[in-house]
C-alpha cells in the first residue's frame, strides 16, 4: 500500500481513490496510459512523484494560461474564431431548421 512516505504499489493503487486520482491527472497531462505511469513511478518515493506531478501541472497550466492571455490580447482572433464557428454551427442547423419549420407549418417570406 503507498503510504504519504512509500514507494508507489501499481498493484494496489485502486484501492486508494485520492492516489489514483493522482495518477490519473499525471497520466492526463502528460499523455501516458495509467500503466506506463505506474510503471514509471513504481518502486520511487511518493514525494518524488508529487514533485513530479507538481512540475508538470505548474508547467501545462502555464502554457494555458499564456495562451489565454496572447488570445485576450488578439480581439481579431477571438472574432475569427466565433465568426467561423458561428458559420459552421449555420451550416449545419439551416437543413434541420428548414425542416422544422417545415413540420410545424412556418411560412416563409
Amino acid at each position: 500500500m503507498l503510504k504519504p512516505d512509500g514507494s508507489v504499489d501499481p498493484a494496489r493503487e485502486v484501492e486508494r481513490p485520492e492516489v489514483y486520482n493522482l495518477l490519473g491527472i499525471y497520466a492526463a497531462l502528460s499523455d501516458k496510459s495509467l500503466k506506463d505511469v505506474l510503471t514509471e513511478f513504481a518502486g520511487r518515493e511518493f514525494s518524488f512523484f508529487k514533485q513530479v506531478l507538481t512540475d508538470l501541472a505548474v508547467a501545462t497550466i502555464g502554457q494555458m494560461g499564456n495562451e489565454m492571455k496572447r488570445l485576450l490580447n488578439d480581439r481579431a482572433e477571438i472574432d475569427g474564431v466565433l465568426r467561423d464557428g458561428a458559420e459552421r454551427a449555420r451550416a449545419i442547423a439551416a437543413p434541420i431548421l428548414r425542416d422544422v419549420e417545415d413540420i410545424v407549418g412556418f411560412l416563409r417570406p
